[in-house]
């Protein structure tokens, strides 16, 4: 008998033990899926469960000063549907969230996934941190990562900033907010229209990507395509390829740095400063314009162009620099000014010279050139201490020669005919000098030729009134007004010492030629060229590592 007991005892003893592991993990099990579960705490002042909505599983109902704090997160309510086994909070009524750092959510209705962290904010949602406000119909707000994204419009306000686009979304931990889709940013100081833009809170720096339409308040327009950088607090700017427009003038350049509170412009790469009331193109690698003062200065290569009747003038210096309604000092007219200054030089289909330096005025439509300046006009070499050019309606009326004016030509034989005088004045027509008017202590040497072309002897005749008739830009008369009185030496007695005035000194060799005013477009666009291709290594280099 007894071992028949001890067999029973046994098969009781393992049932037994077959139960209480069962139990035990049942219990581990159940500890598992708690430890699992999210922790969420609610509160209200109602609170109804066990309800179902479309089959759905059952949910708590609560109403009334409803607060649920999910970690660093709280939502304020009316009512909520909490469906705890799924984890979502369904929340309406005066809603608000708010997180530790003090940011604060407003919506009519959020849906809240307390596994994801996931927060879906509809109609009339608000979001406000500090200084910063933003808009929108919907928000999906990312908690772990304090990121609101929006699809279907939204504005964000801080201090006198306006920016708005059609989706985007703020990054609070980085305090980054980007725009794309029909986006735009205002203040008082200006309007921006861009395809995307980047927008720092802390720093309110906004970097536009795209094409960028800005318009200031004082109507200057800026243009790119390949965006730039704005700082509204310090109104510091920067443009890449990028036109600056004015009723009056435009500079473009490949980058264009600004001071929008200054109203001041630095350009550097293929810049080109327009004046379009007096048709004037200036370019060069370097740049500077101030809107207030209505100065612009160019250099590093500077080349001038102008169109006059029909021609190109072309002009180069080492800098050239644009005023804009300087006041005159005797009756205080405007008056609009370019200046070129350092080894100015000239080239024209008819006329070429070298100067030190240049003015334009546009108040008496003159050109100065300074500092023993050097003309020519086809065969004729014209130097004085200055010479100014008169325009009228953008053609060559009269040209000074003002002290110590000198005009040589050279004829078939090498024999230079000259003429001097205190003074000169040439007076032009059809673009061509009509006559020369050498006014005080003149002095005339000519080599006379016969109708055979041969040379017959030379003149010299001193007069205080000499006047020279051209024709088609060849001497055609020289007339004697005043006392004149002079030799004549026939030619087998003309002495090598006498064939040349006092100062005479022929300087064609300096003469400029056109090449050298294209070589500067040339060299402007291959440093634009080269600067292009070394960025475009570096990126690549970039990418391979």
């Amino acid at each position: 008998m007894m071992p028949t007991v001890c067999i029973q005892k046994n098969k009781v003893f393992t049932t037994c033990l077959i139960s209480i592991v069962t139990i035990i993990c049942f219990y581990a099990v159940s500890l598992a899926k708690n430890k699992d579960k999210v922790k969420i705490n609610y509160s209200a002042d109602k609170l109804e469960g066990g309800e179902k909505e479309n089959g759905e599983e059952p949910y708590k109902k609560l109403s009334g000063h409803v607060i649920f704090i999910h970690e660093d997160f709280t939502i304020y309510a009316d009512s909520a549907q909490y469906y705890d086994q799924k984890g979502i909070v369904k929340a309406a009524g005066n809603l608000q969230m708010i997180d530790k750092e003090g940011g604060v959510m407003v919506a009519e209705r959020v849906v809240y996934d307390v596994n994801t962290k996931i927060a879906q904010l509809r109609n009339s949602v608000s979001y406000e941190q500090d200084t910063l406000k933003f808009y929108t119909d919907e928000l999906d707000y990312v908690v772990k990562d304090k990121k609101g994204y929006f699809r279907n419009g939204g504005t964000l306000i801080q201090d006198n900033d306006q920016i708005s686009s059609q989706t985007g979304y703020y990054d609070e931990k980085n305090k980054l907010a980007v725009f794309s889709h029909q986006v735009e940013l205002s203040n008082k100081e200006y309007h921006v229209a861009c395809d995307m833009l980047r927008y720092h809170t802390n720093t309110k720096l906004a970097e536009f990507k795209g094409n960028t339409h800005i318009v200031t308040k004082e109507g200057e327009t800026i243009t790119t395509k390949e965006g730039g950088q704005y700082n509204t607090d310090t109104k510091d700017a920067l443009f890449k390829k990028a036109r600056v427009e004015s009723e009056k003038y435009s500079l473009y350049s490949n980058l264009i740095k600004a001071n929008q509170e200054k109203n001041q412009y630095t350009a550097t790469g293929q810049v080109e400063l327009v004046s379009k009331e007096h048709y004037v193109t200036i370019t060069g690698e370097h740049g500077y314009y101030d809107y207030d003062k209505g100065v612009g200065e160019v250099l590093g290569n500077p080349l001038l162009q102008r169109i006059i009747e029909e021609d190109t003038l072309y002009m180069i210096a080492d800098t050239f620099k644009a005023i804009q309604d300087k006041v005159h000092d005797k009756d205080d007219e405007k008056d609009h000014v370019i200046l070129g200054y350092n080894n100015v030089k000239i080239y024209k289909s008819n006329l070429q010279a070298k100067a030190d330096s240049m003015s334009y005025h546009s108040i008496d439509s003159t050109v100065y050139f300074y500092n023993k300046p050097i003309f020519w006009n086809y065969d004729s070499q014209i130097t004085a201490e200055s010479i100014r050019i008169a325009l009228n309606n953008e053609a060559i009326e009269k040209m000074y020669m003002d002290t110590d004016a000198f005009i040589a030509s050279v004829d078939k034989f090498d024999n230079y005919n000259q003429v001097k005088g205190r003074e000169m004045v040439a007076q032009f027509q059809d673009n061509k000098i009509s006559y020369i008017d050498i006014l005080g202590n003149g002095e005339s040497l000519y080599f006379a030729l016969n109708d055979s072309s041969e040379l017959v002897g030379m003149n010299y005749i001193r007069c205080s009134h000499i006047r020279i008739d051209m024709d088609n830009e060849n001497l055609s008369k020289i007339s004697f007004l005043v006392k004149p009185t002079g030799i004549f030496y026939p030619a087998h007695k003309i002495m090598e010492d006498e064939k040349q005035l006092f100062g005479f000194k022929w300087r064609v060799n300096e003469k400029p030629i056109l090449e050298e005013f294209l070589l500067r477009k040339q060299v402007a666009a291959q440093k634009a060229g080269n600067k292009s291709a070394q960025k475009n290594h570096i990126n690549s280099k970039k990418e391979l590592n």
